[in-house]
């Protein structure tokens, strides 16, 4: 893998697991991507290779987590 496809990667890397809420997170993630124009395809081949995931598809996993803990917090426990 390029050196450029390294330091993307760990951007992402640093980008999913940081601190912050997921829907945070999966907009951090989405303006990377959108930024990167055609290195975007890069992006993918290598979150392709190590994940078997789109970076849509991660941000799309981060959404879900959100939306997952917003429903929970509405949901009784009995």
């Amino acid at each position: 893998m390029s050196a450029e496809a390294d330091e993307l990667y760990g951007k992402v890397c640093g980008i999913v697991i940081s601190d912050d809420a997921p829907l945070v997170r999966a907009a951090a993630l989405q303006s990377l991507y959108d930024g990167l124009g055609k290195a975007s395809e890069m992006l993918d081949d290598v979150l392709y290779g190590r994940l078997g995931m789109s970076c849509e598809d991660v941000v799309e996993v981060l959404i879900d987590e959100d939306n997952r803990k917003s429903c929970q917090k509405h949901v009784p426990f009995y």
